[in-house]
């Protein structure tokens, strides 16, 4: 990854923003920029980053001067709240106790509505390549107001991995396993 990346906090700076700062510099090890009376778009331009972590009360996304990214359940929630499993669940024809492998974490929608389906003796392993992307999901999914998000969060376990790696890690331990029992 090389992008160049900062943070900042909103310009009303609290304790609890300065704690969530703390956590992504140890995370991250990303430098921390000073909001004072600066926009977003002066930071980015002033110290030359590509985007920019911003630190609010309530909320944490990453900008680019122009777009926010931050997590949101989106339309999961709708279908969560009406038992709507849709059509990715459908065709995956998935059963209780199940444990899938999301390839393609992104912001976890998918993810959410496969553990919903799959109960809770089920089990999602879900890849995230972008390590920034997969904190923000992981953030935003155990940090959660809604309920059955909360729930739904204790059967995702979230790596920060490319599908390409894991998959090649994976088959060397299936061949591992096979050699020993041979």
């Amino acid at each position: 990854m090389n992008s160049r990346i900062g943070i900042t906090t909103a310009k009303r700076t609290s304790e609890r923003q300065l704690e969530v700062v703390k956590g992504l510099i140890k995370q991250f090890n990303l430098p921390f920029f000073a909001r004072n009376k600066n926009s977003i778009n002066s930071i980015i331009e002033k110290h030359k980053l590509d985007y920019l972590f911003v630190v609010e009360n309530t909320k944490l996304y990453l900008s680019d001067g122009a777009n926010k990214l931050f997590w949101h359940p989106n339309t999961a929630i709708l279908k969560l709240k009406e038992n709507n499993a849709g059509p990715l669940v459908r065709a995956l024809d998935l059963k209780r106790g199940d444990h899938v492998l999301d390839c393609t974490l992104g912001l976890g929608a998918d993810a959410l509505l496969i553990a919903n389906a799959i109960g809770e003796n089920g089990k999602v392993t879900a890849l995230e390549a972008n390590p920034y992307i997969a904190y923000l999901t992981e953030r935003g999914i155990n940090t959660s107001d809604f309920q059955i998000i909360k729930q739904l969060a204790t059967r995702i376990d979230i790596i920060n991995l490319s599908y390409q790696d894991y998959l090649k890690n994976t088959q060397k331990n299936i061949d591992g396993q096979k050699a020993r029992r041979r």
